[in-house]
């Protein structure tokens, strides 16, 4: 395993989308090896911890991976605002107002985004055959409830 910046970035012609993350040919990296093909026990080959760039900052730590998870506690969330018409940006937003700042939140907007589309894409072509269902169950329930 070697640090997401080893390597270095290859001069293309074809016009790139600029980034922020470049490479920088770091070094830092661990080699494990097996001990025994039989078993799955292994040991440390080769660790380089030493990095030749700064790693992420407390400000930037929020927008690590790791640290951007869209919780259950989330997904709720976001599914009670589609609910009441509200969209995942402004979701976001009010979730941010709530924890006091963007760094408490622990996803962002995109994030929120993504997973409203994820949800969307499911449901897809059903979405119409759901609310009838949803209709003929309440029309079982409630001999007084009609639709047409």
């Amino acid at each position: 395993m070697e640090c997401s910046s080893a390597g270095m970035n290859e001069e293309k012609k074809i016009k790139r989308r600029r980034t922020t993350t470049r490479r920088c040919d770091c070094e830092a990296k661990i080699v494990l090896k097996k001990d025994n093909p039989d078993t799955d026990s292994c040991f440390i080959h080769k660790f380089v911890e030493v990095h030749n760039h700064a790693l992420a900052t407390g400000a930037e730590k929020q927008f690590l991976r790791c640290n951007r998870k869209v919780t259950l506690f989330h997904q709720n969330f976001i599914s009670d605002h589609r609910k009441a018409n509200i969209g995942s940006i402004r979701s976001h937003s009010v979730l941010k107002e709530m924890v006091f700042g963007y760094e408490n939140v622990g996803a962002t907007a995109t994030d929120f985004r993504n997973y409203d589309r994820d949800v969307r894409a499911r449901i897809g072509p059903r979405d119409a055959e759901m609310i009838l269902e949803k209709l003929r169950l309440k029309r079982e329930a409630s001999k007084k409830y009609f639709f047409l």
